[in-house]
Order: structure tokens, then sequence, then C-alpha cells
């Protein structure tokens, strides 16, 4: 997911997918009716399943899809000192 700031206020959002090694995308922006439906994927991290999208055209997810959490994949970071 990359942030922007919108020039017309707001921000927007790049969302990124990968299935079978091909990489899909769509944008998400807060000032939309359809932000509610994409909401939630933003605070999820890298590797979560996702459903309930659909292409437009070629790689470009429809941004009135209705994405669904399928798995959600929590990351573990923690600090290692090698010496």
């Amino acid at each position: 997911m990359q942030e922007r700031k919108s020039k017309h206020g707001g921000k927007f959002y790049y969302l990124f997918f990968e299935k079978d090694g091909k990489k899909y995308k769509t944008m998400a922006y807060e000032k939309l009716r359809n932000f509610h439906k994409w909401k939630p994927l933003l605070n999820e991290t890298r590797g979560c399943i996702v459903g309930g999208l659909r292409c437009v055209k070629g790689t470009l997810i429809d941004g009135n899809s209705n994405p669904v959490i399928i798995k959600k994949f929590n990351v573990n970071q923690f600090k290692i000192d090698f010496e």
C-alpha cells in the first residue's frame, strides 16, 4: 500500500495485490462513497489473503469490488543482536 495526499484534499491509497505471481492494483480515495469497503484493508499487514475482488481491465481491480479479508497475516517483530 502507498498513501498519497490528494490535490483535492484528503488522502488516497494505492493498494497492491498478487495472485499466482501476477500483480494487481486499485486506488481507494477517502472522499468516495466506496471507501468504507476498502478502509478495513488499510490496517492489515502484507500477506493478508483478500477475496471478493474483480478486475475491470487487465490488472486493474474494480474500486466497487467488495473486498473481504479471508485470512489475516500477523507479523511479529523482534530485535536480534549479532556479536
